[in-house]
């Protein structure tokens, strides 16, 4: 204190000084050869002083700093670049401990992370760099080891901030310690200990040859011990004691960290150094944290305790898991038993001390205060030591664990049974006053009556200006209270006036007018006081209410009322309203009286007994009524006020009407829905006797054709019953090799036209025989009504095995069928072989072309036998196939003029049954075997067309065609018939056709048949 008030030139001087002499001492106790010392004090001097004292005393460490390099070195350059280095690093040092919240009491694990993050890393880092940097430049052999220089000076700086900082931190923060001889002496006992154990391990020569680098951890212990048992005071101390042990023993090469280079030997040291520091400092802050947390909840316990017992709480702490509850608090005032005998209440014995009644309560309230993480807080009873019920208020709030469990419940009981006697009184007083005030008038008054027959107000309570606007003499001056009275209620209580003048008591409502110009209601009890000798009314008191509220309500009322007529005669639906005990009708909408047939008025009045046509009916709804105070939907029979019978469905509840315990009830008429519901049981009824009688079978499906029903054909139809089928695969009961098939129509079914209009199953009966079903499948899944796939079906077994049997004989016909044709052919095969072998011994040339031409016609016909046998259809011959065979036959038999003669078939797809294509192809084999030997000349070319064509759709046109000289001229088929042409015009009339000639370049064969039956047909 003394030193603060020196004037600052003398301070500066001071604090110069003060640098000088340590900067000389860390310099002395540096290595000669490196100038680099184990430990800079100077740093930790100058940012203390920087901490306490301020910037402006950052001067000082310029001034000293400077003077002792200069002094030793002789330059002073290098001395004013160091002096830099050392301002510049405790600048640093303050500037970022500032911005960090940096506490020099060193009570916090952070603090020390400052100290030694921010200054130990940063800001001598920062000074070490400027420093090796300029003597760089002024001595420049030193750049090579540039590095380990920078490395060497920051090290010796960082160890100087972490040692000597704190120490000096401690002297300057130095407070009374309240320590207790006992705890002296184990603190002396303690530093001499760490001093003769740290003599030993740094200087004692006789034990070096044993020891080794390990053994300086020995120290350890008694540091941590000086951290834990004495705080940061001791931790600095200690950490300084064996600093200095380890700095000379080392300076003068006797300790362990003495090596043959120096530079090793400051590396070794100052990390041991480091740690040493860091350990003591950061243990002794934990403690320091600990002990600054466990003194502020030992002073908030003790708050907590006094507060809770001079406001007679009782204080708990539930373990949830155990039940054990720790109590605290005004327990003897609240509960009656001392604190060692609640100390025994578990959260068993708690629950049974509350009241039966409140009981449950407290345990659900609990229970989900508990899961929902919410502040227990309810009221309920507890029992006292005397046996006695007090009004407790409980608010407890819970501690969950990191997965959500509730494990443990703080809270407090407070005794509210005064409050609560208090508020229970505090209800009645309102009560009371409640009452009295709707009792009570607004305002009193007296007046007395004046000659010229009005009234004259002599006093009146306070609140009569409140209520009219007027002062007494004011509305005295506008001649009376009858001056404000509205005109027309002061005609209407004229006869009541007469009364109270007469000296009879009278209570009158009448509007007034404000001094505002409002429009208030009053309700006025008139007294007269009359004199008993004379009968004259010698004064008049009264009592005024403010009832324009009331009238407001009132009229809102009847308002209300006047809609709620409104909107029931509205409503399409009967409604009612009847007394309760009697069943009296109060009120009735028009949509009832107009369904009974009568008018409003003719129902209400009458009785709602009488509607019911069972008795006991009416008597079932009343006891549901009044055991829940409503029913819904209760279907009974009535008869009507016109005696119009019916069903309906009463939807009813209980309810106050004009002052009267009610029932309000609405009427549905289902009678019309009960001849319809009973229309549609009949329905249905023959509808079910219908489909489980029929012979075919129905099935319904779900969309994983999982079966859902079936009626009774199906089982005579498969074997299984329906619930047997309800447990099968459906798809795996039919043929393997049908269920391609079965998929496909599944497909189509949910995903093309959602029908399959025919199909037919082959499913595996019961007994293990095949059964065939046909039938058709529909998806109605879509459809809310029926939700399902619906199969329709019959057993077609006896006509698949009959049409099986049809279908063989079919086949063995056909067989036999083109056996005859093959025999046919064979046979006609033989003929024209025989009339070969006949033509080749017959000299005669025209002989021998007429067996030609027969084995050619024979050879026609045994064509159509060969194509037949060689189809699938025996009864038809294709005329295009047919033809084209035809020819090449005939262009084999007449080679010699076919070669130059082409013949061009054009033959429609027309199929021709047996009876019509052979004599076509007889036709043809003529009328070409004629134009081949004819129409040309030998040797010259030709062409002969063959046309088969379909005129219309009961015709058919056969035209040969040829291009050669053509018929001589009054040339006709009935006069110069050979025997092909009558043979031709023979065929003819066997297909029941016309034979035309036409000469034109060439001629032309054309004949005309109809179509008979089948024997045309297109493809």
């Amino acid at each position: 204190m003394y030193f603060k008030r020196l004037p600052y030139v003398l301070q500066l001087f001071c604090f110069s000084l003060l640098i000088f002499g340590i900067t000389y001492l860390g310099l002395k106790f540096s290595f000669v050869e490196t100038h680099f010392a184990q430990i800079w004090s100077p740093t930790g001097l100058s940012l203390v002083i920087v901490l306490f004292f301020g910037v402006r005393f950052l001067p000082a460490v310029f001034i000293g700093t400077a003077a002792n390099y200069i002094m030793i070195s002789g330059s002073v350059p290098l001395g004013f670049v160091f002096a830099i280095g050392s301002t510049v690093e405790a600048a640093i040092g303050f500037y970022l401990l500032g911005k960090a919240g940096f506490d020099a009491r060193l009570l916090r694990l952070r603090d020390i992370w400052y100290l030694f993050s921010i200054v130990g890393l940063l800001s001598t880092l920062a000074g070490a760099v400027i420093c090796v940097t300029a003597v760089g430049i002024m001595h420049p052999q030193m750049w090579d080891g540039y590095i380990s220089y920078v490395g060497l000076w920051w090290f010796g700086n960082l160890v100087g901030a972490l040692i000597v900082t704190p120490l000096l931190l401690q002297l300057i923060n130095a407070v009374k310690q309240q320590w207790t001889s006992a705890r002296i002496a184990e603190y002396i006992f303690l530093l001499i200990l760490l001093l003769v154990i740290a003599y030993v391990i740094f200087h004692a020569r006789y034990f070096k040859e044993y020891l080794n680098y390990s053994f300086v951890y020995l120290v350890f212990p008694f540091t941590i011990w000086c951290s834990i048992r004495f705080g940061m005071t001791g931790a600095a101390t200690s950490v300084y004691l064996v600093s200095l042990n380890a700095v000379i023993s080392t300076q003068t090469q006797t300790g362990l960290f003495a090596a043959e280079s120096y530079t090793t030997s400051i590396v070794l040291l100052d990390g041991f150094l480091v740690m040493l520091s860091m350990t003591s400092l950061g243990l002794a802050a934990l403690v320091a944290e600990r002990d600054a947390a466990e003194r502020l909840l030992r002073r908030s316990e003790e708050n907590y305790r006094i507060v809770a017992e001079h406001t007679g709480q009782l204080v708990y702490d539930y373990t949830i898991s155990t039940g054990h509850i720790l109590w605290s608090g005004a327990i003897e005032d609240v509960t009656q038993y001392t604190a060692t005998e609640f100390c025994s209440f578990d959260i068993s014995l708690w629950e049974n001390n509350i009241h039966p009644y409140d009981r449950s309560q407290a345990l659900v309230m609990l229970g989900e205060a508990m899961n929902k993480k919410t502040e227990y807080n309810v009221e309920y009873r507890f029992k006292r030591k005397d046996g006695s019920y007090i009004d407790i208020l409980d608010r407890g709030t819970f501690l969950y664990a990191a997965d959500g469990t509730a494990y443990r419940m703080l809270g407090t009981m407070a005794d509210i049974t005064e409050i609560k006697q208090a508020d229970v009184k505090l209800k009645e007083s309102e009560e009371r006053y409640r009452l009295f005030s709707l009792l009570a008038s607004d305002y009193v008054y007296s007046a007395v009556l004046q000659n010229d027959g009005t009234f004259r107000t002599e006093w009146a309570s306070p609140a009569f200006e409140r209520v009219t606007g007027y002062t007494i003499q004011e509305l005295n001056q506008e001649h009376g209270w009858t001056a404000i009275i509205d005109p027309d209620d002061l005609n209407r209580i004229g006869d009541s006036i007469s009364m109270i003048r007469s000296g009879l008591s009278a209570i009158i409502e009448y509007r007034i007018k404000t001094k505002e110009g409002n429009i208030k209601w009053l309700r006025d009890y008139i007294q007269p006081i009359v004199d008993p000798s004379s009968n004259a009314v010698l004064l008049y008191t009264g009592g005024v209410q403010d009832i324009t509220e009331r009238k407001r309500i009132e009229d809102e009322l009847r308002n209300s009322e006047e809609r709620f007529r409104a909107i029931a005669n509205a409503i399409t639906v009967p409604l009612i309203i009847s007394r309760l005990p009697d069943g009296k009708v109060l009120y009735a909408n028009r949509y009832f009286a107009d369904s009974a047939g009568l008018m409003q008025e003719d129902v209400i009045g009458s009785l709602t007994p009488s509607f019911y046509q069972k008795s006991e009916d009416r008597e079932r709804l009343m006891s549901i009524l009044a055991a829940k105070g409503r029913v819904t939907n209760f279907e009974v029979a009535v008869t009507s006020p016109s005696g119009r019978k019916g069903t309906v469905v009463i939807s009813a509840e209980l309810t106050t009407f004009q002052g009267e315990n009610a029932v309000v009830a609405t009427f549905y008429d289902v009678t019309q829905r009960k001849k319809l519901e009973q229309a549609l049981s009949e329905s249905e009824e023959r509808f079910r006797v219908l489909v489980e009688k029929s012979t075919d079978g129905i099935c319904l499906f779900d969309r994983r054709l999982r079966l859902l029903y079936a009626t009774p054909s199906v089982e005579k139809m498969v074997g299984y019953s329906v619930d047997e089928l309800k447990g099968m695969n459906i798809l795996a009961m039919t043929d393997p090799a049908d269920r391609k098939v079965h998929r496909k129509n599944i497909h189509t079914l949910f995903h093309m036209d959602g029908s399959v209009a025919s199909t037919q199953v082959r499913f595996r009966h019961k007994n293990g025989s095949w059964v065939y079903l046909e039938g058709s499948l529909t998806n109605f899944i879509h459809d809310p009504r029926i939700h399902a796939i619906v199969c329709n079906f019959r057993n077609v077994t006896d006509r698949v095995h009959a049409e099986d049997r049809i279908h063989r004989s079919l086949q063995e016909k056909e067989i036999l069928l083109k056996e005859v044709h093959h025999r046919v052919k064979n046979n006609m095969q033989v003929v024209s072989s025989l009339l070969n072998l006949h033509s080749s011994s017959i000299k005669n040339t025209r002989v021998r072309s007429i067996f030609l031409e027969s084995q050619n016609r024979v050879k026609s016909m045994a064509l159509v036998h060969e194509i037949l046998y060689q189809t699938k259809d025996l009864a038809r011959v294709n005329m295009m196939h047919y033809t084209k065979k035809l020819i090449a036959v005939i262009q084999q038999s007449f080679a010699a003029q076919a070669k130059f003669v082409a013949i061009a078939p054009k033959i429609a797809n027309i199929n021709l049954d047996v009876d019509a294509a052979i004599p076509c192809g007889l036709i043809i084999n003529e009328l070409v075997t004629n134009a081949l030997k004819h129409a040309f000349a030998a040797g010259k070319t030709g062409k002969i067309s063959i046309v088969i064509s379909q005129r219309n759709s009961s015709h058919v046109v056969l035209t040969v065609h040829d291009d050669g000289k053509g018929l001589p001229k009054g040339f006709t088929a009935a006069e110069h018939a050979s025997l092909g042409l009558t043979l031709v015009q023979a065929l003819v009339e066997q297909l029941k056709g016309t034979l035309s000639v036409t000469v034109k370049r060439g001629t032309a064969f054309s004949v005309t048949f109809p179509i008979v039956n089948e024997t045309l047909i297109v493809s």
